[in-house]
């Protein structure tokens, strides 16, 4: 009971504070401007599913790469501190994973 409570508080506290909200003309503009944003985009979205799908497909490649790209680059930067260390301690015994 306690739980059904606290959910339909935020919901009503939620929609008393977008309400509030609009009384001033600034916000009831961005708010109409970003609903037809959401709106032509989703239009959008809905013509063309293979070209969103696609979309998708590439921004996940690009963000792939830049994850792959970046953590070579790391293991390259703790190999050089690696041989570093071991320049500097006269070490020669290099564990290998």
């Amino acid at each position: 009971m306690g739980k059904r409570k606290l959910i339909i508080g935020v919901i009503v506290g939620a929609v008393a504070g977008g309400l509030t909200t609009l009384f001033d003309s600034d916000t009831r503009a961005y708010t109409k401007a970003k609903v037809s944003q959401v709106k032509t985009k989703s239009s959008d979205l809905m013509k063309n599913p293979s070209q969103t799908v696609g979309d998708i497909r590439n921004t996940f490649d690009q963000i792939n790469e830049n994850v792959s790209g970046t953590l070579q680059k790391a293991i390259n930067t703790l190999d050089d501190i690696e041989e570093s260390l071991e320049s500097v301690t006269g070490e020669t015994d290099r564990i290998e994973n």
